[in-house]
C-alpha cells in the first residue's frame, strides 16, 4: 500500500513538473526566440524593446489572464468561448484562420533554417552557390555574396526560373509537416512530451550560444553599443508603438487560441494569476536573452541593421550567415543559432497544429479521428506552401506577416475584450474568476480589461493615421501586395458582423429583430462549464452571487478533477440492493465514505430520509429485459440546475432495459427545477424540495452533521439513492 501511494504521488509530481515544462516551452517559441530579436534591431533598438516590455506587463499579462480564466471555464477550446456572447462568434473562426495562416509560414522559415544547417554541414563557408570569383593583386579569389543576395540567388529562385531549388524546398517543408504531424499521434500525451524535449533542446543551444557570446562581449562589448546607439525620442512614433503591439501577440501566443484551449486540457489545474505572471516573466526573461545575443554577435563583427530592399522576415537568418562569413572561428555557433531556430519552430508549429486540429475535432459534426484531420491540415498547408512560393523573394509571406496575421489578431483582440467585459459583464466575470479562484479577485484586473481594448484600439488608429505601415516596411511594396493585405483585414472585420447578424436572426424564442439582436448580445444558457459537478458549483456560485454572497465552498478546485473524484469516493460507499417488499419502506443506512478534499481528509457521517416508492420487485423482471438480475447496472445521475442541457440521445441502459427504467414510457425531465421558484414545503414532508440545490422524485434527502454543507445525489438501484459530498 505503500509503494502504491508513493508511486501515486510521483506520478502526480511528474505531471505537475511536465505542466510547468509544457507552459514555459510557449516562451521559447519563434515569435519570441526569432522574430522579437529580428523586429528590435530593424525597429531602433532599446527604445523599441523597452516599449515592448512596457505592453507587455499592461496589456499581455491582463489578457493572458482573461485568456486563462476564459478556458478554464469553457473548457472546450477557443471556438467555444463564442457562448458568452453569440453575436461575436465570427471572431473564433477569426482567430482560427489566423492561427492557421501563421503555422504555414512558420513552416517556411523552419524548413530554410534546415536547409542552412544542411549546407553548412556539406559545405564551407562561402557556399558554393554563393561565390563570386574575382581576381586580386595575388591572382583570382572566391568571395562571398551577401546572405540576402545568396538566399535569393538560391533558395528563393523563382521556381519558373529554376525548379531545382523549389523542389528541394518543398521537399524539406514536407518532411516538417510529417514531423509535426507524428508529435501529435496520440494528442495531449504527445503534445506535451514533445514541447518539454524541444523545450530542452531549445535551452540548451541558447546556454551554449551564451558561453560563445560571453566571449565575444569580453572583447567587443556589443552590450554596451545596445545602449549607446540608442534614440529615445522614436518613442514618439507611431510605428514604434504599433509593432511593438503586434509583436507582444507573436511573442506571447495571446489572440491565437492556444493559451484558451490549454487552459481547459494541460493548464486545467493551475491558478490562472499566478500562471500568468510566472509565464510573462519567463518570456520576457528568453526574449531579452535572445536580443542580446542577437546585438553581442552583430555588434561584434560590425554586421548592419536590415538594409532597404532587404527581406525582412528572413534578416536574422541571413545576419546568420553573414558574421559566419566575417568570423575566422570554427562554424559551431552558427549551426547552433540555426538549431535554436528550428527547435523554436517546432514548438510553435506542434502549440498552433494542436490549437488547429482540436478546434476542428470539436467544430465537426462527422467526428473525424484526430490523426485524419492531423494529415489532412498538413497536406493543406504543403499545398499552400507551395503556392506562396510562386512568389519570389517571399512576397505572400511578408503579405500575411506585415499585413494580414498581426493586425487580424490586434483587431479580434479588441472585439473580443469589449465582448467578454462590456456584453457578457465585468461583474459576471469577476464572479467567474472569483469562483476559479477561491478568493477576491483585485478591481485592478477589471480596470486593466477595460482599459486594453481602447489603448490598442488608440494605437491602432494612431498608427494609420500617421500612415507608418499601410505601404511597406523597409521598402515601399508594390501596389497589389498592400491592397490585398488590407482588403483581407477589412475583410476579416466583415466577415465578424456577418456573422453577428447572422447568429441574431437563429434566436428562434423572439419575434422581432431587435429582440433578436438584444438576445444575442447575452451571454448564452449553453456557456459554462461542461463538466457536471464542476457546473452545478458554478451555477450554484452564481445563484448566491446575485445575492452578493460568496460561497466559496462552491469554488472550483483546482486541484483535482470532479469526475474523478467523485469516483474515488465511490469506493467507500456501500451499495447494496434492499430486499424487494411491495409492502414496506426502504430505508438506508448511514453511510460512512472517506472525504478526499484537497484541505482535508476526514469522515463525514451522512444519512438519508426514509421515504415511500413504488416500485417492482427483482424477481419478477423478464429475463428478457434483465438478462442477470444479479448485476444490475448503475447509472450515475448527477443533478443540475442548469435546463438548457439536452437529454442523452443513445441511453443503452434505457434501451436495453425497458422494464429496469419504468417501462416504454420512461423520459428524462430536461429540467429538473421546473418547480424551484414554488412555495417550499415541509422538508420533512414526501414531495419536498431541496433548498435551492436539486428536486428529486420524492422529497429531499435531510444531511445530518456539522461539516456539510452542499451535497449531490446519484441512483445506486432502481430503489434508493446515495448522497455524497461536493
Amino acid at each position: 500500500m505503500f509503494v502504491f501511494l508513493l508511486f501515486q504521488k510521483c506520478d502526480t509530481c511528474l505531471r505537475y513538473v511536465e505542466t510547468v515544462l509544457c507552459t514555459i516551452s510557449l516562451a521559447c517559441g519563434l515569435g519570441n526566440v526569432y522574430r522579437l530579436p529580428q523586429v528590435v534591431l530593424a525597429q531602433g533598438g532599446l527604445p523599441f524593446f523597452v516599449a515592448y516590455i512596457i505592453l507587455t506587463l499592461f496589456i499581455g499579462l491582463p489578457l493572458l489572464i482573461l485568456e486563462i480564466g476564459l478556458g478554464q471555464i469553457v473548457q472546450e477550446g477557443f471556438m467555444k468561448t463564442w457562448r458568452a456572447v453569440p453575436f461575436f462568434r465570427g471572431v473564433g473562426y477569426i482567430k482560427f484562420i489566423a492561427g492557421c495562416l501563421l503555422s504555414i509560414y512558420y513552416s517556411l522559415y523552419v524548413a530554410l533554417a534546415i536547409y542552412y544547417v544542411i549546407w553548412f554541414g556539406k559545405d564551407s563557408v562561402p557556399f558554393n552557390e554563393c561565390k563570386v570569383v574575382r581576381k586580386g593583386t595575388s591572382g583570382y579569389k572566391a568571395y562571398g555574396i551577401s546572405g540576402q543576395q545568396c538566399v535569393k540567388k538560391t533558395f528563393l529562385e523563382s521556381p519558373f526560373n529554376q525548379t531545382f531549388w523549389y523542389g528541394y524546398f518543398i521537399a524539406i517543408i514536407a518532411c516538417v509537416w510529417l514531423i509535426t504531424i507524428v508529435c501529435l499521434l496520440k494528442r495531449t500525451k504527445t503534445y506535451v512530451k514533445t514541447l518539454v524535449i524541444f523545450l530542452v533542446l531549445t535551452i540548451g543551444c541558447i546556454i551554449a550560444l551564451i558561453v560563445r557570446a560571453v566571449e565575444e562581449e569580453m572583447n567587443y562589448h556589443g552590450i554596451a553599443k545596445f545602449g549607446d546607439i540608442a534614440d529615445w525620442s522614436i518613442l514618439g512614433n507611431a510605428e514604434v508603438w504599433y509593432y511593438a503591439a503586434i509583436q507582444l501577440f507573436f511573442s506571447t501566443h495571446i489572440g491565437f487560441g492556444i493559451f484558451v484551449t490549454n487552459a481547459g486540457i494541460v493548464l486545467k489545474k493551475v491558478n490562472p494569476v499566478w500562471t500568468g505572471c510566472g509565464y510573462i516573466f519567463i518570456n520576457l526573461i528568453i526574449g531579452t536573452v535572445c536580443v542580446l545575443l542577437c546585438y553581442i554577435f552583430a555588434h561584434s563583427f560590425d554586421h548592419p541593421i536590415p538594409q532597404e530592399g532587404d527581406i525582412a522576415q528572413i534578416t536574422l537568418m541571413t545576419m546568420i550567415y553573414d558574421i559566419s562569413l566575417a568570423s575566422e572561428n570554427t562554424i559551431a555557433w552558427p549551426l547552433l543559432a540555426y538549431l535554436v531556430i528550428i527547435f523554436a519552430g517546432f514548438i510553435s508549429m506542434i502549440t498552433l497544429l494542436y490549437t488547429i486540429v482540436k478546434a476542428i475535432s470539436l467544430e465537426s459534426r462527422k467526428r473525424w479521428y484526430w490523426w485524419q484531420i492531423s494529415m489532412f491540415c498538413g497536406i493543406f498547408a504543403l499545398a499552400c506552401s507551395c503556392l506562396i512560393l510562386l512568389r519570389k523573394e517571399f512576397q505572400i509571406v511578408h503579405m500575411l506577416d506585415h499585413y494580414i496575421v498581426g493586425n487580424v489578431v490586434l483587431i479580434s483582440i479588441i472585439v473580443e475584450i469589449l465582448a467578454v467585459i462590456g456584453c457578457y459583464g465585468s461583474k459576471r466575470i469577476q464572479s467567474d474568476f472569483e469562483f476559479i479562484l477561491g478568493r477576491k479577485l483585485p478591481i485592478v484586473y477589471i480596470i486593466l480589461w477595460w482599459l486594453c481594448p481602447f489603448i490598442l484600439c488608440g494605437i491602432f488608429l494612431w498608427a494609420v493615421a500617421k500612415l507608418a505601415h499601410l505601404t511597406g516596411y523597409l521598402t515601399e511594396d508594390p501596389v497589389w501586395l498592400y491592397a490585398t493585405g488590407w482588403a483581407i483585414v477589412l475583410l476579416a472585420v466583415v466577415f465578424v458582423l456577418f456573422m453577428g447578424f447572422f447568429q441574431a436572426s437563429k434566436q428562434d424564442d423572439y419575434y422581432t429583430f431587435s429582440d433578436k439582436l438584444k438576445a444575442a448580445l447575452k451571454f448564452s444558457r449553453k456557456w459554462g462549464p461542461v463538466d457536471p459537478i464542476m457546473r452545478y458549483n458554478w451555477v450554484q456560485w452564481h445563484s448566491k452571487a446575485k445575492d452578493g454572497q460568496r460561497d466559496f465552498t462552491l469554488r472550483r478546485r483546482g486541484t483535482r478533477e470532479y469526475t474523478h473524484s467523485v469516483k474515488n469516493r465511490s469506493k467507500y460507499s456501500p451499495r447494496k440492493y434492499v430486499p424487494a417488499s411491495n409492502e414496506s419502506s426502504i430505508n438506508t443506512d448511514s453511510i460512512a465514505f472517506r472525504k478526499n478534499d484537497q484541505n482535508q481528509n476526514n469522515i463525514a457521517i451522512m444519512s438519508m430520509s426514509t421515504y415511500n416508492e413504488p416500485y417492482f420487485p427483482i424477481n419478477n423482471i423478464q429475463n428478457k429485459h434483465l438478462p442477470n438480475s444479479n448485476n444490475i447496472p448503475r447509472p450515475l445521475r448527477v443533478t443540475s440546475l442548469v435546463d438548457t442541457l439536452d437529454p442523452p440521445k443513445n441511453d443503452v441502459n434505457r434501451r436495453s432495459f425497458p422494464a429496469y427504467y419504468g417501462g416504454n414510457d420512461y423520459k428524462i425531465s430536461i429540467n429538473p427545477l421546473a418547480n424551484l421558484n414554488k412555495p417550499k414545503p415541509d422538508p420533512n414532508s414526501d414531495g419536498g424540495t431541496s433548498e435551492g440545490y436539486g428536486t428529486f422524485r420524492n422529497g429531499p434527502y435531510v444531511i445530518e452533521g456539522e461539516d456539510v454543507d452542499h451535497v449531490c445525489h446519484r441512483k445506486i438501484n432502481p430503489y434508493s439513492e446515495e448522497a455524497t459530498e461536493l
